[in-house]
């Protein structure tokens, strides 16, 4: 009679049960990748190739739309518009800057990184198509109503781009920069290009269908540029608008921005009429601010990314363009050489300071889920701060008080300064968690997971 086997019997040997593969044994039948076959310098230089093809792309989204408005500012002797109505066109585009829209703009981008971009660039197209299409017809409401929707569109577009380029983790100061040079670039070449062309061929329609060309391509690039994907995550418990670091660091952005931009619009002005140069010259000393910001920045942002000494360089490029301002404020006769120190030390502290503060102004935010709205509410900040420093400034210059309005700017800068000094103290936001909300988790079937 046969007994059924023993349970011991039933069970299998150990030994005879295959050996795992060892991390050698893996690692020596992997199938090798495409690029694990280059030597190490070409895949370096395929790489600074992909970041730089990379950062182009981020960097012509909002190229248009400056382009477009320098443009405008070029062409307005050749315009069928009077004085006032020029003026309002350049206060509807650049209203929408200073009110809500680039917080809107900011939570779109935080709501829908991939598609937001795109949106805004096309909003910006169809405004400068409105506008553009009402200055050849010669209907004033046209070009109102294209000049507010093209204000909306860039105007979140840069939000956008300067949320993107924070998303970068080694080398975002560098995104800033050449976001800055290629807006400069873009606002230099509408200025200088439109009314030649429209000189050359006789009619305003042909430099504002190349601002649309550029425009367009603007669009290109937006759908093509790529965000980081995000996972989506509630608020944390330090939200950027009760953060006291974040509104030092965009208080001082507002500053160096309603500074710098202002003696950006009338330093040919005051140079004129103050040291009493000639306009070509004078024309040249102030253009020379733009252009060297321009072509400075990408190198502040590279040095501010490898070394440790960002706060240190914003400090001298600060207190180098409160002594500029100083001087011109409080000396009537000033050489040529002196003027143009001056002039340099300005556009020194054009290229490096903002690209340190918006590089500076991501690393105040305790939360990846509100970088656009934080990035808009900045930019409404300096927008605000321009135009409260603008109307300033007119009223000074308005009654030839010269030294009062070049004081004004110094002491602008020298708030700015203030506020930095007192965010560098506080020193960076302390790492926070929020918890990610991309799938509903219940608190006892599984742990909550923090990132």
């Amino acid at each position: 009679m046969c007994r059924p086997p023993a349970e011991a019997e039933l069970m299998p040997d150990p030994s005879d049960a295959p050996a795992l593969p060892t991390e050698a044994a893996r690692l020596a039948t992997k199938k090798p990748d495409y690029y694990s076959s280059l030597p190490a310098v070409t895949i370096g230089r395929r790489r600074r190739e992909a970041i730089a093809c990379d950062l182009a792309r981020l960097s012509a989204m909002a190229v248009g739309g400056h382009c477009f408005k320098n443009a405008l500012a070029s062409l307005q002797p050749l315009l069928q518009l009077g004085a006032a109505r020029y003026g309002a066109l350049m206060a509807a585009i650049g209203a929408p800057g200073a009110t809500v829209t680039p917080l809107l703009g900011g939570l779109a981008f935080d709501a829908h990184p991939r598609r937001a971009a795109i949106v805004f660039a096309s909003v910006a197209l169809l405004g400068g198509a409105i506008c553009a299409g009402g200055l050849v017809q010669g209907s004033p409401a046209a070009v109102l109503a294209g000049g507010v929707v093209l204000g909306v569109g860039h105007g979140c577009l840069v939000v956008a781009s300067r949320a993107i380029a924070s998303e970068r983790k080694e080398d975002q100061a560098y995104a800033q920069g050449v976001l800055a040079a290629f807006a400069n670039l873009g606002a230099w070449a509408g200025r200088a290009a439109a009314a030649p062309l429209a000189v050359k061929t006789g009619t305003v329609a042909t430099p504002l269908a190349a601002a649309l060309a550029v425009q367009t391509l603007s669009l290109g690039a937006a759908a093509t540029a790529s965000s980081v994907r995000r996972a989506r995550r509630r608020p944390a418990d330090c939200p950027f608008f009760a953060s006291q670091r974040y509104w030092l660091v965009a208080g001082a952005h507002a500053c160096v921005f309603g500074s710098f931009k202002v003696f950006e619009q009338f330093s040919s002005a005051i140079f004129v009429q103050r040291f009493s140069y000639d306009v070509r010259t004078a024309g040249l000393m102030a253009s020379s601010v733009p252009l060297l910001s321009a072509v400075l920045a990408p190198y502040a942002g590279k040095l501010a990314d490898r070394a440790s000494m960002a706060q240190r360089n914003a400090c001298t490029a600060l207190m180098l363009g409160i002594a500029a301002l100083a001087v011109l404020a409080l000396c009537a006769d000033v050489s040529r050489i002196q003027l143009l120190g001056c002039v340099g030390c300005v556009a020194l502290g054009h290229a490096v300071l903002p690209t340190l503060l918006l590089a500076r102004l991501r690393a105040t935010l305790c939360s990846a889920s509100s970088v656009g709205v934080a990035f808009g509410a900045c930019e409404a900040l300096a927008a605000a701060a321009h135009v409260l420093a603008n109307l300033a400034f007119a009223y000074f210059h308005g009654r030839r008080v010269y030294a009062g309005a070049m004081g004004l700017l110094a002491a602008l800068l020298a708030l700015g300064f203030g506020l930095f000094v007192r965010s560098a103290a506080l020193g960076p936001a302390p790492p926070r968690r929020s918890r990610t909300v991309d799938s509903p988790v219940s608190p006892t079937s599984m742990p909550v997971s923090f990132v």
